[in-house]
């Protein structure tokens, strides 16, 4: 009887601290889901600023062109 009762005790622990890793291991995958929701922002920032550096050099070259055509 004794060692059916700390074979349950054994698995009753065990379950504990599978779920204590299971929980961890939820709260890893949701930082993960939150860092790669800000990497994704930070980098359609990025993008949409070297658009915008393309854009304002086209501006520039644009202007140069037409204080070109008045000489």
């Amino acid at each position: 009887f004794t060692s059916v009762f700390d074979g349950n005790v054994s698995m009753i622990k065990m379950k504990k601290e599978n779920q204590k890793l299971q929980n961890e291991v939820d709260d890893l995958n949701d930082e993960n889901k939150n860092i790669k929701h800000e990497l994704d922002e930070s980098t359609d920032c990025v993008v949409r600023m070297l658009k915008m550096k393309e854009e304002n050099e086209e501006l520039k070259q644009g202007i140069k062109d037409l204080f070109l055509s008045f000489d």
